[in-house]
């Protein structure tokens, strides 16, 4: 093995950072079919990990309490789908501004996000849901499939809730006890 002894160089983890107002703009103005935009929605208002908010079910939203409660995640064992505890394994509950009601859309199954036959989502449908999205804000910002004017993930609505919350409450831990 030629490589034998070389020192790999360390993989650069993608910097965590808000949206910037140009990228917040396109997500509030891209055009998506319903299922998308409720994706994209309730990663931007509650800042969900992607897997998360593919396992949310009817169950999830509590209109009597006006919360949501993340419970659950989206994991896969090769192709085959199948629901567990969130990454830290504890339980939030957010509440749901009156403004959100309207967006949940109506689930004929008892997931939100599921497959054409009414199952979970694979990881590959997963994917190409998230890379759906990202090119249509990147679309949306001016660029195409070969220019990228956007380096956005599905995490950075995340850290970009965490910016907002950071910076609407002071200096306090945004951790979960």
């Amino acid at each position: 093995d030629i490589t034998s002894g070389l020192k790999k160089p360390k993989q650069v983890k993608r910097e965590r950072r808000a949206l910037t107002e140009q990228e917040a703009t396109a997500v509030k103005e891209v055009n998506l079919n319903p299922m998308d935009r409720f994706l994209v929605d309730l990663l931007y208002q509650f800042g969900l990990r992607p897997a998360e908010a593919f396992a949310l079910d009817k169950r999830s939203f509590d209109r009597k309490k006006r919360t949501l409660t993340i419970n659950k995640s989206l994991a896969h064992k090769g192709e085959v789908p199948y629901i567990k505890s969130t990454k830290t394994g504890v339980t939030r509950v957010l509440p749901v501004p009156d403004s959100f009601w309207s967006k949940i859309p109506k689930a004929e199954t008892l997931y939100f996000f599921v497959s054409g036959d009414g199952q979970l989502l694979t990881r590959a449908q997963m994917q190409r849901c998230k890379d759906r999205i990202i090119e249509a804000i990147n679309v949306q910002m001016g660029g195409n499939d070969r220019i990228k004017v956007t380096d956005m993930t599905m995490y950075t609505f995340r850290h970009n809730k965490a910016t907002q919350l950071y910076y609407m409450q002071g200096n306090v831990s945004l951790k979960a006890k």
